[in-house]
């Protein structure tokens, strides 16, 4: 099976985030997304990582982290699912984005 799992962040927790790890933004995605199940703030990655023992494929989508959005070559930000998603997603509209 494959599963998808789309969690929204408390814009606090993103702000404390980011100013705990100065340049966290211009980081990989994925050393991001590390970085921030290393939190174990809210589920975490505890869903995905699980399934994914069990052989099942899961992501974690982190919907409303503009930081962490993955970068098309041309460096810009496009409000993207990660690369490895099976499924790409539409730009969000900036009012649903923390800021």
């Amino acid at each position: 099976m494959r599963f998808l799992i789309i969690n929204i962040d408390y814009p606090e927790f993103l702000g404390w985030l980011y100013s705990r790890h100065p340049g966290l933004e211009e980081q990989s995605y994925e050393e991001q997304m590390r970085v921030r199940a290393e939190s174990l703030f809210g589920v975490a990655d505890f869903y995905s990582s699980n399934l994914r023992k069990l052989g099942h494929e899961a992501y974690d989508v982190h919907a409303n982290n503009e930081d962490a959005a993955p970068r098309p070559a041309d460096g810009q930000r496009r409000g993207q699912c990660p690369p490895r998603s099976p499924t790409r997603c539409a730009p969000c509209p900036s009012s649903w984005r923390a800021r």
